[in-house]
């Protein structure tokens, strides 16, 4: 691996051979302030993603993989960070690229040997709206008044991929051009912002903090216990402080913690569409989980499966549609659940499971898509009685919670908005990405709840924090405390049994929310509330009022056998349930 990015590499754009030490893109030795500022609009063109990996030479949904994709991004230099004005998801603005891209803040400084120029490092995530996954990446560059070097970039480590079936380790150089500067208004907005984010940021801590306070078996095995090995980040909130480990790469660790922003899967099942359900009850004082499918969503109209089918049903997975197992007396949530083409040729009814979920998943609009979520038939039980669990019903909550928003409040009410404006920011949740159906006319959009969501560690600290303080922000009540206390409570049996089981007891499944049972060194017996996604995305929730968290890249093989009570463990040694 190289040592470093010298100047006569970042003003030549010479080609790299591989990933690098992630240290290169940070200050080294004898740093000092950076001698210019950045207020301007940058221009990142298409660029190759050179790697060692055989999957980005094919193509995914009909677009390449194997390039960044070209945008438009304008950053503000501000006391050595360097933060982007557009914080959300960009799409590529020409060609077929399969990935979008977000930017988080970064570090700007100078050092001896540049010319006399200034440098820069952008961390960035690549993801795509059929995905969840998010391959995080830094890119460097050099800068001056009057111009800006070739950059470097790679790709170092991604929560789990699905469409894009392995890791890829990924590097390139490109020519980003400097553009217009933007003007003073926009300056301070972007500084005013980043102020507020930075106030709101819980203090970072290392786990090792906690090592002389809780029995050394229970940190090893955290570290280096069983899955380990695929754990990016894990830790703890514990109060006003966030207790990680090392964010984990392929070069190393990653240098700004606080910029990754991590796509977790289904644990956006709790963690939005959950909230929306709190928020609406709060908002308007009922309960959206009793109303019917059919009765807000036009596609689902003429559906009879669909006909008794509540809100409250999708929420539970327990719609009774499906194909796979009829047979009600076997308790397996996940028998419907048919991703991979081996699974799909062990029966007609498998086969038909997987082509009902791929006719959806790989549908973009609304409508394309709630027509392909309700197509599929239905078992001979009452809605309300059995867990399947299948993404289609998570997604079809959100659309019938959109639409019942929309009757109360007017066409121009978004379900994202309820949720990003009047609860993640309120509770200082900054710049989450969430991702909609995409449309030829923006009002159509809807989210897709069933997953699509990125969050930071910071974003992560406070929702759970929100939770456990019974939905109050500074006085303000943001979600239904009744709701909160029937869902969230630990210390009640809840749900629908699920057949999958902890050293403790069966794991149930209530409201998008798995609930894992743990008997406390004590002796009680609770039930964990925990946001648990593909690939090993956990936020769980405990009874001292701490929050536990990880965001990994397991394989379909391994992700089961992962330990849900690993923090658990550590919380109850620290402060006892």
């Amino acid at each position: 691996m190289r040592v470093s990015f010298d100047y006569q590499t970042l003003i030549s754009g010479v080609s790299l051979s591989g990933l690098v030490e992630n240290s290169c893109f940070m200050p080294g030795s004898g740093a000092s302030p950076a001698r210019h500022t950045l207020s301007h609009t940058l221009l990142f063109p298409k660029a190759s993603i050179h790697t060692d990996s055989s999957l980005l030479k094919s193509r995914r949904a009909g677009l390449t993989v194997d390039k960044l994709p070209q945008c438009e991004l304008s950053v503000v230099s501000v006391e050595g960070c360097l933060v982007p004005e557009n914080r959300s998801l960009i799409h590529c603005q020409i060609g077929d690229c399969f990935w979008s891209i977000v930017f988080s803040p970064g570090r700007t400084w100078s050092q001896l040997s540049d010319g006399g120029m200034s440098r820069a490092t952008l961390p960035f995530q690549l993801c795509n709206v059929l995905e969840n996954d998010t391959h995080h990446g830094l890119i460097t560059f050099l800068f001056s008044d009057e111009t800006v070097s070739f950059a470097y970039f790679q790709i170092v480590t991604e929560t789990a991929p699905f469409l894009i079936e392995d890791s890829f380790d990924g590097w390139g150089v490109i020519k980003i051009s400097k553009q217009t500067r933007i003007n003073q208004r926009r300056m301070e907005r972007v500084i005013r912002q980043y102020e507020k984010e930075k106030k709101d940021q819980l203090e970072l801590q290392d786990i090792a903090y906690v090592s002389n306070k809780v029995p050394t078996s229970l940190l090893h095995d955290l570290i280096v216990g069983f899955g380990a090995d695929t754990t990016i980040v894990s830790g703890l909130v514990i109060g006003n402080e966030i207790f990680t480990t090392d964010c984990h790469t392929r070069a190393g660790p990653f240098p700004l913690p606080r910029s990754m922003r991590f796509g977790i899967w289904s644990a956006t099942k709790t963690a939005f569409a959950t909230i929306a359900v709190l928020r609406l009850g709060q908002k308007f004082g009922e309960d959206c989980r009793g109303a019917r499918i059919a009765e807000l969503l036009p596609e689902a109209k003429d559906a009879t499966q669909w006909n008794n089918v509540t809100i409250g049903h999708c929420l539970d997975m327990a719609t009774a549609v499906g194909t796979v197992a009829p047979n009600k007396e076997v308790n397996d949530i996940f028998a419907d659940y048919i991703l991979d083409e081996a699974t799909a040729k062990l029966s007609n009814d498998h086969k038909n499971s997987f082509d009902h979920y791929f006719s959806w998943f790989l549908a973009r609009d609304q409508r394309t898509k709630n027509l392909a979520a309700v197509r599929c038939p239905r078992y001979p039980w009452a809605p309300g009685a059995i867990s399947r669990y299948r993404d289609q019903d998570l997604y079809l909550a959100g659309a019938a919670m959109d639409a019942w928003l929309k009757k109360r409040q007017g066409t121009g009410a978004t379900l994202v908005d309820l949720v990003l404006q009047e609860v993640y920011e309120v509770a200082g949740m900054h710049h989450v990405v969430k991702f909609e159906t995409v449309e030829t006319q923006s009002e159509r959009k809807i989210p897709l709840t069933q997953s699509g969501l990125l969050l930071t560690i910071d974003n992560v600290a406070r929702l759970g924090k929100l939770l456990q303080n019974d939905g109050v922000v500074e006085d303000q009540q943001l979600l239904s405390s009744a709701l909160i206390n029937e869902i969230f409570n630990p210390t009640v049996e809840k749900g629908l049994r699920t057949g999958k089981y902890t050293e403790d007891g069966e794991i149930h499944y209530c409201c998008a929310t798995w609930h894992i049972p743990y008997r406390a060194k004590a002796g009680k017996l609770f039930w964990l509330p925990t946001m648990w996604g593909y690939g090993g995305q956990i936020i769980q929730l405990l009874p001292n009022g701490m929050v536990a968290f990880r965001f990994a890249h397991d394989s379909s093989e391994t992700e089961e056998r992962y330990d849900l009570l690993k923090f658990a463990r550590i919380a109850d040694a620290l402060t006892p349930f």
